[in-house]
């Protein structure tokens, strides 16, 4: 042996570099509880592999409930964190994470936008609007 690398050895550690992928959780989400809330995340991956997408929501009480293949999910009212991680059967993304509030049927459009953008941003929602 010369010192120069074999061939299949130099193929071997280049299909090992794999790049990891990158999730995009979009949001923060809202809607009403137990009605189905669409989400609009995304993901990349350098290498070009095809990519699955896992979902996980976390409640106010840390109660968390895992999504594998499905973009959509109805949960009770609340404030709750959206995390997306993609992997391309290599390697993880990082978590990419957002806020989802959903209201009861007495609040208003607008205030459930805003519950989600206050929960995004680590403060408590304004008080409940009725909408009449």
């Amino acid at each position: 042996m010369d010192g120069t690398p074999d061939l299949e050895e130099v193929k071997r550690f280049l299909c090992l570099a794999s790049l990891s992928p990158v999730a995009n959780v979009g949001g923060p989400y809202s809607g009403f509880g137990m009605t189905p809330i669409t989400f609009s995340g995304s993901g990349t991956d350098p290498d070009g592999d095809s990519l699955s997408f896992i979902w996980t929501i976390r409640d106010a009480a840390g109660q968390t409930y895992g999504l594998t293949g499905i973009n959509s999910a109805s949960f009770f009212p609340g404030n709750h964190t959206v995390t997306l991680v993609v992997s391309d059967g290599n390697a993880n993304s990082a978590p990419s994470t957002t806020a989802a509030a959903t209201a009861s049927a007495g609040w208003a459009p607008a205030n459930v936008a805003h519950a989600a953008s206050a929960a995004a941003a680590g403060r408590s929602p304004s008080a409940k609007t009725s909408s009449a």
